[in-house]
């Protein structure tokens, strides 16, 4: 008698449970739903409450089409991607995101990167002595879930769109005409190239440059790399001293990771808030500026509570990197993914097309 009386306990409490939890055949085309104009997303697919003669009901539900864009649905994020043959909507945690899932040869999507072209004429290499020229072909999918960028030796002396000639072609890639970022966790996956000489760059202009100049717009610098220092990060803000000086923080910009660096992928990034700005390695942070500290060593204001887009490159030789290798002929930059999330409560897309 006991046993017969628990199993109807667990039968009550188990149809309780469908009784009360949303059914999946509430989600199917033609189902029942409410209110009309909500949303939900079901194996994947969009559907919104239409009314449909006298009854509301789901409708045929739709895919995403743009791989790698992210849509706020009923309050939660989903990321655009593929999964076996359909495309798919994943909930995700992050704002903006690029996993470089492309096929092997394919350029960054244009909705979320821009190439950069040519030494940065009218200033001679890129203002740095830098001894590369930027062009959109340096920049392509590998087909294995990264994007590299490419420099190799000019064999004719390039060009590019300056018409200033370059020993070298390389890769340069921004979102400046895609999207800015306020505040938030920005990183990515990379592993930097070999060689002395490699500049390899995770970084960040405030988004009123060029109309505002370098450095009153400000710059952040999540990763610069010396290939002739395989160990070693650099992660500095830059911006205005007054007086049209620059002003740097921290004082202390150099990290040792104790590994080299080009033998694997490692995670670069910031957490960013108002009046503070903090670095991270694979997770950990390892520096941190605030405004009041800016204001030790500037008369200027603290550019960086505006937003910022973001770049990638790989630059070679130049005034940080030094003289390039002669036994080096090419080197790569391969970045695993981009992702952008809240920190702390903060973090803005700020979209631009």
């Amino acid at each position: 008698m006991k046993k017969f009386r628990v199993l109807v306990v667990v039968c009550s409490l188990i149809i309780g449970a469908f009784s009360t939890a949303p059914s999946f055949a509430a989600l199917r085309t033609g189902g029942k739903c409410a209110p009309v104009r909500s949303v939900a997303v079901n194996a994947g697919i969009k559907y919104t409450c239409v009314q449909s003669g006298n009854r509301p009901v789901w409708n045929s539900g739709t895919r995403c089409t743009k791989l790698g864009t992210i849509s706020v649905i009923a309050g939660k994020n989903y990321l655009c991607e593929t999964k076996g043959s359909s495309n798919v909507l994943t909930e995700t945690q992050f704002l903006w995101a690029d996993e470089f899932n492309g096929k092997a040869g394919t350029a960054p999507a244009s909705s979320k990167w821009a190439p950069a072209y040519g030494t940065g004429w009218p200033l001679f290499g890129w203002g740095n002595n830098e001894l590369e020229s930027y062009e959109d072909y340096a920049n392509r999918m590998d087909g294995d879930g990264s994007l590299v960028i490419t420099a190799s030796r000019s064999k004719s002396l390039n060009s590019a769109t300056s018409g200033v000639m370059s020993q070298w072609v390389s890769g340069k890639i921004t979102t400046v005409n895609t999207v800015n970022f306020q505040y938030g966790k920005l990183e990515a996956r990379i592993k930097v190239p070999a060689g002395t000489g490699t500049w390899p760059a995770f970084w960040m202009l405030g988004d009123r440059y060029p109309t505002v100049p370098w450095p009153w717009s400000g710059e952040i610098d999540i990763l610069e790399g010396k290939g002739s220092q395989p160990t070693k990060i650099w992660q500095t803000a830059h911006g205005p001293a007054g007086g049209g000086a620059k002003a740097s923080l921290p004082t202390s910009n150099i990290y040792d990771s104790g590994v080299n660096l080009s033998s694997a992928y490692h995670t670069y990034g910031i957490q960013w808030k108002p009046n503070e700005l903090q670095w991270t390695f694979d997770g950990n942070v390892i520096s941190t500026i605030t405004k009041n500290q800016w204001a030790s060593i500037s008369d200027a204001d603290w550019p960086f509570n505006r937003p910022f887009y973001a770049i990638l490159n790989l630059a070679m030789g130049g005034d940080f990197a030094g003289g390039v290798s002669g036994s080096l002929s090419k080197a790569e930059m391969k970045i695993d993914w981009v992702h952008y999330s809240k920190f702390d409560g903060y973090g803005k897309v700020i979209r631009k097309n």
